[in-house]
């Protein structure tokens, strides 16, 4: 059994609860909207006993001022932190607070957050 593609779960879930573009990579600046997520797997504990499997992701919430940016990542810990109780395979959630973390390659703000999602393989 495979563990699910929980980056790919995410980016869905996370889209139709905040109604903004959920993207793993960064768009150009050419057609970079004003207000995006952004999700990067960053490893995890991988496969521990035969049904657990734990990712990490870092999510990077981007809009047009530092403030906007805090107020898109609250709104996006709000949704991670409550994934247990939601259709998707995750079982707990830890990780970080939301950080403002400007984007050295941009103009754009930035609020930055990992977490650690204990998933069960179906």
């Amino acid at each position: 059994m495979r563990p699910p593609d929980l980056k790919a779960l995410l980016i869905a879930h996370l889209h139709e609860r905040l109604g903004v573009p959920v993207v793993s990579t960064r768009p150009d600046a050419a057609d970079r909207p004003a207000r995006f997520v952004r999700i990067i797997g960053t490893g995890g504990a991988g496969l521990h006993g035969r049904l657990a499997y734990t990712v990490q992701v870092t999510v990077d919430s981007y809009a047009e001022s530092p403030g906007r940016a805090a107020a898109l990542a609250a709104d996006v810990d709000e949704i991670m932190r409550a994934l247990p109780t939601s259709p998707l395979p995750v079982t707990s959630v830890t990780g970080t607070a939301p950080q403002e973390s400007p984007d050295p390659d941009t103009a754009q703000a930035r609020a930055t957050a990992t977490y650690q999602l204990p998933t069960i393989i179906r």
